[in-house]
């Protein structure tokens, strides 16, 4: 289903297909009707909670990426996009830069994992994984200066 701005706050009878495959539990669906505005101030709310309640790994990786610190690249942090929240997202590079602690190691969670990344790579985003442990000034400098490149002068996103 393509939504479009002017479908916002548009109330859609049910069965809705969602935007991506993955099951996931959202509160308006089952009630018999989807309000697209709540759903999406839903996804604002919980990405408040992330920025909140972040992991050591993600404060670290704030800490390097945050006011156009590495370079100078402007990420945001903990942003929702295509129907997920990303842990930092660089609209310049159209880039998806995701923590990864222990959990995303379990069976359920990697394909999860997969699943959203091909729904991203899919919308033309570019995804990349760092673990929890190897989050640094070197590593992330490591993944960012190949594709810094490729931006287009002239763009401050």
């Amino acid at each position: 289903m393509r939504v479009h701005a002017f479908d916002v706050g548009k109330v859609l009878p049910l069965p809705v297909p969602l935007p991506h495959p993955l099951p996931h539990p959202h509160p308006f669906i089952g009630r018999g009707e989807v309000s697209l505005r709540n759903a999406f101030q839903d996804k604002i709310q919980f990405a408040r909670r992330l920025r909140r309640d972040a992991t050591p790994a993600e404060e670290k990786a704030w800490d390097l990426l945050r006011n156009r610190r590495m370079l100078g690249l402007k990420f945001r942090r903990q942003h929702p996009i295509c129907g997920f929240v990303a842990d930092f997202f660089c609209h310049r590079l159209r880039l998806v830069l995701e923590i990864d602690g222990s959990y995303h190691h379990q069976p359920h969670q990697v394909t999860y994992d997969q699943r959203r990344t091909a729904i991203l790579e899919a919308h033309g985003y570019r995804v990349l994984r760092i673990a929890n442990e190897d989050v640094s000034k070197a590593t992330l400098l490591r993944l960012l200066s190949p594709l810094s490149s490729l931006r287009g002068e002239g763009d401050r996103g």
